[in-house]
């Protein structure tokens, strides 16, 4: 795992909108996570999560999402105004005053979708686009 991976994550978090729960492992489109609140691809941030092994890739071609991996990441990591909850298995995360206590709580009032997109930088769009070419490239080769 490399440390510039965790650092682009960490870039990521830290634009994330304030006020709202993000899903942290997007499986759809519409899952209201960190890449939709950021704009970035979501295969990209995927990827991202691949490389620093919070999803794990599996034999059937699916990925599991590694709870003790994000915890580790969140301790050395995480920017100091976020926080994580979840939803049965769904881990989210959160930044700043939040209008609802718990993820569960924003899913049921039907106020997932309400924040402002973030706007990533270009070198954090450069940024994980490498990485992720890089990994892709490395699957390629495999």
């Amino acid at each position: 795992m490399a440390s510039n991976e965790k650092e682009i994550l960490k870039r990521l978090l830290e634009i994330l909108p304030e006020g709202t729960w993000f899903v942290v492992h997007e499986k759809e489109n519409d899952d209201g996570g960190i890449a939709k609140a950021t704009g970035m691809p979501r295969l990209q941030v995927n990827a991202l999560l691949t490389i620093i092994g919070i999803l794990k890739e599996t034999s059937s071609g699916g990925v599991t999402f590694k709870k003790a991996q994000w915890e580790a990441f969140c301790l050395e990591y995480r920017p100091t105004d976020m926080k994580n909850g979840n939803i049965r298995n769904q881990v989210y995360v959160g930044r700043g005053d939040l209008k609802y206590d718990c993820p569960a709580k924003q899913k049921q009032q039907g106020g997932r979708n309400e924040f402002d997109k973030a706007e990533p930088s270009e070198s954090l769009k450069n940024d994980l686009g490498q990485a992720t070419d890089k990994y892709n490239e490395e699957k390629d080769a495999q």
